[in-house]
């Protein structure tokens, strides 16, 4: 994610990557960007995509279609989500509740009806804003959850023991790891998936009960 925080104008000079192969409609969100100083890069097909995503902090949010030929966009969606760590709204025509879901289950922050509302476009930042207080809720879950292993097991040097922990805390979520993570989730209901029965399902070794908690709360609180 672009650094935006040490800029005193922003969100101007928001950086978005809008996906879409109408190239009508994506002249259409450049205007609407433009008008609130937002930098735009534009891509109509997968390729460019990539090509233009090659540096992991040349953007702050994402645009794309839910429907782009040739890409399997829901997998390309996770990935950008767990590894660039960058907010995405997926577009579309249809808005149906199954669509829906499956993209905020791929990891999108939202997902906008075509054609877009000025007013979607103006207040986009406040996902990025968003998206950075989520890392820092997970950074502290996972800090509190530490202090709490430290204090159950009553040891003197719970200093050291934290920054022990708190290494292995540092769990890398890669695409496959959150995709068992979620099967784990939708075997046993939301209602009912402990970290521990998830952690019991997933079945990876150094997936500790405190880096599901961390996950789970982040995702679903």
């Amino acid at each position: 994610m672009a650094v935006f925080t040490d800029n005193p104008s922003f969100p101007a000079g928001l950086k978005v990557i809008a996906i879409d192969h109408d190239i009508t409609f994506l002249n259409s969100i450049e205007e609407m960007c433009n008008r609130y100083h937002y930098q735009v890069t534009k891509c109509n097909t997968a390729s460019d995509a990539l090509n233009s995503m090659e540096r992991k902090d040349c953007f702050d949010v994402m645009l794309i279609d839910a429907h782009m030929p040739n890409m399997d966009v829901y997998d390309f969606v996770q990935h950008v989500t767990l590894l660039l760590k960058i907010p995405v709204i997926m577009m579309a025509v249809d808005s149906t509740k199954s669509s829906i879901m499956k993209s905020i289950e791929c990891g999108a922050c939202t997902y906008w009806t075509k054609p877009l509302a000025e007013e979607e476009v103006k207040i986009m930042w406040q996902h990025v804003v968003r998206k950075g207080k989520t890392e820092n809720k997970e950074y502290e879950i996972v800090e509190s959850l530490v202090v709490q292993e430290c204090r159950k097991r009553g040891r003197e040097d719970a200093d050291a023991s934290k920054e022990t922990l708190a290494k292995k805390a540092r769990l890398s979520w890669s695409p496959e790891l959150h995709q068992r993570f979620l099967y784990a989730v939708n075997q046993l209901g939301l209602d009912r998936a402990t970290p521990k029965k998830i952690q019991k399902i997933m079945d990876v070794p150094d997936v500790t009960k405190q880096h599901v908690a961390s996950h789970l709360q982040v995702h679903f609180c």
